[in-house]
């Protein structure tokens, strides 16, 4: 469960985002300006080392997010001599295609990158893939309390919401937009355990004056059964950063985000207020699966 952090934690958390904003320049998807508007089987996760799924490479975080998934189900691409070409078409082209191309930065939106029928990942067409959207938010909204969101729980609610995360995790990968990133932590705590409990239906978020996208898979212990206590995360606004953390914090950061979107500087409209086409309902999660194979009616040849 999230830990009981100090004081101290939230100003190191500061620095930490300062000392690393470099890094989240090149990975994290900041907020825009207002005028910005067949498959082979998959692999079972593991198959898959952990370290094999983190993908940095790339210059947006959910190009970055989508190609863990992709790696999931296909494997890793090769060397990529030409970054932006290779984003142009694997990417951004399929979003476009879509109507979205104004979204390729945000997490959400791998979910039509991948249902376009036009993204090519290592050597094979991305045609058998499904996306699913899907919300985790509290019943009461979270409320922004100096520079931290609260997440406020009903009686049973974060444990009914870390179940269902828990069961599209079974199914596949996920990626998640975020209000947090790993690298705010720098060097002086371990990414991904950044929820501190401060009442027992009461959680504090820190977060970063951006969004972030990250992917989420199942734990397997070495019989092949999956953990339900434990996520992992690939997070690449760390360099290789693969961490483990449970199910609890996954779910109170899902549930902030639904209160990011909706802040906003004075004169500024909020992300949510600019229009988030094609995305409703605080459905900032993204589940891939395989598609079902259509079966032939009988008497079909």
């Amino acid at each position: 469960m999230p830990v009981n952090h100090s004081t101290p934690r939230y100003f190191a958390t500061r620095l930490g985002l300062i000392a690393c904003s470099l890094v989240l320049l090149s990975s994290a998807a900041f907020l825009p300006a207002a005028e910005r508007p067949e498959a082979p089987a998959p692999k079972a996760s593991q198959e898959t080392s952990p370290d094999k799924l983190w993908e940095g490479r790339f210059t947006q975080c959910s190009f970055n997010a989508v190609s863990s998934a992709l790696i999931y189900y296909y494997g890793p691409t090769g060397k990529v001599d030409d970054r932006d070409k290779f984003e142009q078409s694997v990417f951004r082209d399929p979003v476009s295609a879509a109507g979205f191309g104004g979204y390729f930065g945000w997490g959400p939106w791998t979910s039509y990158m991948v249902e376009s029928g036009k993204m090519v990942w290592n050597g094979k067409p991305v045609t058998g893939i499904k996306a699913e959207r899907f919300s985790l938010r509290t019943t009461q909204q979270p409320e922004l309390k100096n520079r931290l969101i609260l997440v406020h729980y009903a009686p049973g609610e974060r444990e009914q919401l870390c179940a269902k995360l828990m069961e599209k995790l079974a199914e596949g990968p996920v990626v998640m937009w975020t209000p947090y990133a790993g690298a705010q932590d720098g060097p002086f705590f371990a990414p991904w355990h950044h929820v501190s409990r401060i009442e027992p239906e009461v959680d504090a978020v820190p977060f970063g004056p951006f969004t972030h996208s990250v992917t989420l898979f199942a734990v397997h212990d070495k019989d092949g059964h999956i953990e339900p206590d434990r996520v992992l995360v690939t997070d690449c606004s760390v360099r290789k950063g693969v961490f483990t953390t449970d199910p609890a914090t996954i779910v109170s950061t899902s549930a902030a985000m639904t209160t990011f979107v909706r802040l906003k500087s004075p004169g500024e409209k909020s992300i949510l207020e600019r229009g988030l086409k094609g995305v409703t309902d605080d459905q900032y999660n993204v589940l891939f699966t395989k598609a079902p194979t259509t079966q032939p009616a009988a008497g079909d040849k």
